[in-house]
């Protein structure tokens, strides 16, 4: 629930959500550019990060929810912009579950007629040593699906599969 009042065309500073499991505090400009969220708490789930994505209303926004398993295993996330799937790259979140390390980064694709599968995936680590994460990973409009190889600096080589829904 939020108890602030918002003006349409003002920036909004410190906007605060409170559920019954979860509560954060929203800022972004007036035209809703440079969305952040902080004070991100979700009972049961700590260290939870998220990705503030800023729809732009020319493109259709698909997000998948799903997870990887294999050597590693965890929870990953997926927003795609547009329509044309070998031509958008897709921004993903992951999350394995036998450590601290958060993966975000691009999946890039091949572009090739009647296929949209990831050749290479840029990546960023927040907190420990850089992780890759890299397809081929095939992103439809209902589903994320594929194999990946994830490698961790001075640890080693994790393979394993990715299965993801569409969930809006």
């Amino acid at each position: 629930s939020v108890t602030q009042k918002l003006t349409s065309g003002k920036p909004i500073v410190n906007l605060k959500f409170t559920g019954r499991i979860s509560s954060f505090t929203l800022s972004a400009d007036a035209d809703g550019s440079n969305a952040e969220i902080s004070n991100l708490v979700i009972n049961g789930h700590p260290g939870a990060t998220v990705i503030v994505v800023h729809e732009n209303s020319t493109q259709q926004v698909f997000l998948y929810e799903g997870s990887f398993s294999g050597d590693i295993k965890g929870t990953i996330n997926f927003v795609k912009t547009g329509t044309k799937e070998s031509r958008e790259p897709a921004d993903f979140l992951a999350k394995v579950s036998t450590d601290d390390y958060i993966i975000h980064g691009s999946a890039l694709f091949q572009i090739m007629p009647d296929t949209a599968t990831v050749i290479y995936t840029h990546y960023m680590v927040v907190g420990g040593y850089p992780r890759t994460f890299d397809g081929p990973i095939t992103i439809d409009e209902s589903q994320v699906t594929g194999t990946f190889v994830s490698y961790v600096h001075l640890v080693g080589t994790y393979r394993g599969t990715v299965n993801c829904k569409r969930t809006y």
